[in-house]
């Protein structure tokens, strides 16, 4: 079965950058034209994975209503914008509505697949079972991540990365704690 990871992207240009990085994989691409679009996509398709181009038109407020929401709020975000926007980009990371992972473009493809791999709990597309007596995995259980030889600078990144995310949750529960 393959996993669904929907692209919210109004004009097309960062689907067909994903399309590549994805091209050959076990994932099936959607696209989304529209705030709405998208909405109705992720109650419909439960997709994995969530990736909005930034540069989407509402796509701030698509990200807001995804995190509000009951029935969506829990699909793993990702933006993915342009060089020019990362101040927009750094000024959202601090909001509520904030994204998991950002990214920007020209995509760079081993990331993008290492950061959905993350997600998705699968290996990236590495495969490690190379000699075949390696026995598939259970049904309904899924490998960890396995992460290629990556340049030192990468791995500093993703370790950056997991810690920020356990300080982020830190800050949460910090927050939820004092609203009560």
């Amino acid at each position: 079965m393959k996993l669904t990871i929907l692209i919210a992207d109004d004009v097309g240009a960062c689907f067909k950058e994903l399309g590549a990085a994805f091209e050959g994989r076990e994932v099936l691409l959607e696209r989304a034209v529209s705030l709405e679009d998208c909405v109705d996509k992720c109650r419909a398709q439960r997709p994995a994975i969530l990736i909005v181009y930034a540069g989407m038109s509402r796509a701030f407020s698509l990200l807001r209503i995804v995190r509000r929401s009951d029935d969506i709020g829990k699909i793993p975000l990702i933006v993915c914008g342009e060089p020019e926007q990362e101040e927009l980009i750094a000024k959202h990371r601090k909001l509520p509505s904030r994204a998991d992972r950002y990214l920007l473009r020209p995509i760079d493809v081993e990331l993008v697949r290492s950061v959905t791999a993350e997600f998705l709990e699968v290996e990236a597309e590495i495969d490690i079972r190379a000699d075949e007596k390696t026995p598939p995995p259970l049904p309904g259980k899924r490998r960890k991540t396995a992460v290629a030889e990556a340049p030192d600078a990468f791995s500093r990144v993703q370790a950056e990365l997991k810690n920020y995310q356990g300080r982020v949750k830190e800050l949460e529960q910090d927050l939820e704690a004092l609203s009560k």
